[in-house]
């Protein structure tokens, strides 16, 4: 019997849906190696409850680096154990796979070829932001159809959609991975205070949520220049430079795909459209008020962000035979 399964392949998390139930799996893209002999011991959850909790001969690892496919071993072993978890035979499988913005040829190939690798039947790769088009009932038909801004863990893309294709696009460094290295460069040079998942993970998700826990922030860790533990005190004002200069860097891309596209900020066509919102590596309330204040144009957050495009995806999956 035909399984369909819809995949968003990501940097942080990997979510498997089918056409019946929806997501049936969202595990962390982590695959967990014995250093010496390359045999894996852990994968998704299991392998990011090890993370700082292992010796130094076992390696978490990420198989996936801004959205490309980083260590092609490491995740055909994840995507294995991930089928194998569900109790469903790769050779049953047609899947449609969500890519990112400006994969090449080669690259496509090689992703198409990795999965088809593990035994499934068939690939097909869609565009996420396309994929994320669709679950959010936008008209690709249209001239402009509207501007999707994907927010994730080791991107965030921007595309310009209209005419059934991607008009233009922009990928940026900002995501939540350098949110994560700007917490711990800001740690170590204003606090002499060594980054730790725990301490690092904990601001990352104040900073993520800033109406669940106002005020200051008590952590004990690891002074680097009195080479002793301490108690530390931080709240919101020591990361205040962060997330203004994430919607900056947002904001510039947003005029360089208009400018590309020959479309003004202001013309009618956007309008309609607007600006979309989807991931959550970065507080996308704080990206909405800014971007509405600094273009006027509507901006709305998709109603499952961190799902959009295997949603999205799976919409698709009822023509995968004619793929």
């Amino acid at each position: 019997m035909v399984c369909r399964l819809a995949m968003d392949l990501g940097t942080a998390k990997t979510i498997i849906a089918d056409e019946t139930h929806g997501i049936i799996s969202k595990q962390p893209s982590l695959v967990g190696f014995d250093q010496r002999t390359r045999r894996p011991l852990a994968v998704g959850t299991e392998a990011a409850r090890l993370q700082g909790r292992t010796p130094h001969s076992i390696v978490i690892t990420r198989p996936l680096r801004a959205g490309r496919v980083h260590d092609f071993d490491a995740a055909a072993l994840m995507l294995e154990a991930f089928l194998e978890r569900l109790s469903i035979k790769p050779k049953n499988v047609q899947m449609v796979v969500g890519t990112p913005l400006g994969l090449t040829f080669a690259e496509k190939l090689a992703l198409r070829n990795l999965i088809r690798n593990i035994g499934v039947r068939s690939v097909h790769l869609v565009e996420e932001h396309i994929a994320s088009a669709a679950h959010e009932s936008m008209n690709l038909m249209q001239e402009c159809a509207g501007v999707m801004i994907d927010v994730g863990a080791g991107l965030t893309e921007l595309a310009l959609l209209g005419s059934g294709t991607i008009l233009a696009s922009r990928s940026l460094t900002w995501s939540g991975d350098r949110l994560v290295e700007e917490i711990e460069h800001v740690l170590i040079q204003n606090n002499a205070l060594r980054p730790c998942r725990n301490i690092v993970e904990s601001v990352q998700w104040r900073l993520l949520h800033p109406d669940q826990d106002p005020g200051a922030w008590s952590y004990r860790g690891f002074h680097l220049q009195l080479k002793k533990a301490m108690d530390f005190v931080l709240d919101r004002n020591d990361f205040r430079g962060l997330l203004p200069a994430f919607c900056d860097d947002v904001h510039q891309g947003l005029q360089e795909i208009l400018e590309e596209a020959e479309i003004g900020a202001h013309d009618a066509r956007l309008a309609d459209g607007g600006l979309t919102l989807t991931g959550s590596a970065i507080p996308l309330e704080l990206l909405r008020q800014s971007l509405e204040t600094r273009t006027g144009l509507p901006v709305h957050i998709s109603s499952e962000p961190n799902e959009s495009v295997v949603h999205g995806l799976r919409s698709m999956l009822r023509y995968a035979d004619y793929f």
